[in-house]
């Protein structure tokens, strides 16, 4: 009786989308290659980040939606975006959507379907802001898998928070 030999290739990619592992074994069974796909998040959120995020998502599940997945992609964009508002020292609202079609283009070529925002300067009752004005309310229900949060304050003291979903 002949021994079955078996090969195990373990292949580790990091990317910006998170860690993905390819396991490929060979041996007496025909394995079929399997791909899981491990979106652990390796940047960091702030205690403000998390809480706004659960917030959120808690609000989501009482209103019949799905739970957001905290994702290193969306999390990217959200500090872009909020980088660029400090950078620009914007003081009004309407300026915090200049530069996003730019900005999410690289993640739409990567492969997201689509990604959206809310944005707000100054606010620090944010969440209760977003819930209480109708586009970002039905954009924060809207069917999304992932999201990311930026939260920061300028130097001006004015907290500046981005809210990037995506699909």
């Amino acid at each position: 009786m002949e021994t079955p030999t078996i090969i195990l290739i373990v292949v580790m990619i990091l990317s910006g989308s998170g860690l993905a592992y390819f396991f490929i074994s060979r041996g007496a069974k025909k394995a079929k290659p399997t791909v899981k796909l491990d979106y652990t998040n390796w940047i960091e959120w702030t205690k403000a980040e998390a809480e706004l995020l659960r917030k959120i998502n808690e609000y989501i599940i009482a209103n019949g939606g799905s739970p957001l997945s905290s994702n290193d992609d969306m999390k990217s964009l959200a500090d872009i975006r909020t980088a660029y508002w400090n950078k620009m020292a914007f003081t009004k609202d309407d300026n915090l959507h200049q530069g996003f079609f730019r900005d999410r283009q690289p993640f739409l070529d990567k492969g997201w379907s689509r990604i959206g925002v809310n944005a707000s300067l100054g606010y620090r009752k944010v969440f209760r802001q977003w819930t209480e004005s109708a586009g970002h309310n039905k954009n924060m229900l809207a069917d999304w898998t992932y999201a990311g949060v930026s939260v920061i304050t300028n130097r001006a003291g004015k907290q500046l928070t981005c809210l990037i979903l995506g699909k």
